[in-house]
């Protein structure tokens, strides 16, 4: 179950919700959809006199899809976690999850063509592309070097965003959660928006994160994911083999094929071949890790992790149902 806080505009009777959403982050979206030529995407506002307004009830997400899903595609939603959230109502199983993920890889490829990807990168490299470029005849070393040039030219062009506004560029920012893209995003291929408030400007503004790479490049900065995406089109661009490691603990990476075996790459960090980082380094409480190309789903937890007994049981899937389910998802990415 989970918690739906919902109005309707006294003016139009348009239903306005969120769900799972702490009583500071409602308060913030009413007064969000109630400014004039705000930063938010709504055409009527409600009484933004606080949430004595807005109802509490328990709503079972799946038996709402269909309710929630339109409040959604009206951009009358509210949510502190898209993955969590919706996310989860659109594709319930975890096969249903990786197979979207796929498509979802296969469209951002298809909005970045080879060729305007490589001149991207030699546009704003100096013309030194060919320094990064994979070279068969190279020793692995060699080959390694030129990944962490790669890697430094991502961290060099993308900053990793971490809540400035995007006005004045002021970190007294407040994160209130997620909203749907509007046309303009949609159009960029955002598939997801975030609403923030800057204390500073006194304003609200959108954080749209897009399934773009060359959109994403230009705008120059994103998270993990925007940076684990352009990652593997720039490196697949210059000759390498690299596929998505999606981390369902709320990380992306890459790996990158050298000599044979896969190879650790996190674009974020701008870090190569530190394995055991993330649950060493980090603390991470790993649960599914999978390596992902436009055609494949492989699961790469024993490559992270030294302690996978309290993976499985964090898990809570056998091994065995696990396997099950990416031989299904294969099958179906091969059909």
């Amino acid at each position: 179950m989970a918690i739906l806080t919902f109005t309707s505009s006294r003016t139009t009777g348009r239903r306005y919700a969120a769900i799972n959403c702490e009583q500071h982050a409602i308060e913030h979206f009413a007064k969000a959809i109630a400014t004039p030529g705000g930063a938010t995407p709504f055409d009527d506002g409600i009484d933004p006199s606080t949430a004595s307004s807005w109802t509490v009830r328990e709503i079972d997400l799946h038996k709402a899809k269909e309710f929630v899903l339109n409040l959604w595609r009206n951009e009358c939603l509210l949510l502190q976690s898209y993955l969590g959230d919706l996310q989860k109502i659109q594709y319930p199983s975890l096969k249903e999850q990786l197979v979207a993920y796929v498509h979802n890889l296969r469209l951002i490829q298809q909005r970045a063509p080879l060729q305007q990807v490589r001149a991207f990168i030699s546009s704003i490299n100096d013309n030194h592309m060919g320094e990064m470029k994979f070279d068969a005849s190279f020793s692995e070393l060699e080959v390694r070097s030129r990944i962490v040039l790669l890697l430094q030219f991502i961290r060099r062009v993308m900053r990793f965003y971490k809540g400035a506004c995007l006005t004045c560029d002021g970190m007294e920012t407040e994160y209130v959660g997620i909203v749907a893209p509007n046309a303009s995003e949609r159009d960029i291929a955002s598939d997801k928006t975030e609403l923030w408030f800057c204390k500073t400007c006194v304003s609200y503004y959108r954080v749209a994160r897009y399934e773009n790479v060359l959109a994403t490049l230009r705008q120059r900065w994103g998270r993990c994911g925007e940076h684990s995406k352009i990652m593997w089109v720039l490196a697949t661009a210059l000759g390498y083999t690299c596929r998505i490691v999606l981390d369902y603990t709320d990380h992306v990476w890459v790996e990158i094929l050298i000599g044979g075996k896969w190879i650790h790459a996190d674009p974020s960090e701008a870090v190569l071949d530190e394995l055991l980082m993330y649950e060493r380094g980090w603390g991470k409480k790993f649960t599914f890790l999978f390596g992902i190309t436009e055609s494949t789903v492989v699961d790469v937890t024993d490559r992270y992790t030294e302690t996978k007994e309290d993976v499985i049981v964090r898990r809570q899937m056998s091994e065995a149902d696990l396997q099950h389910v990416l031989t299904e998802v294969n099958t179906e990415l091969q059909q």
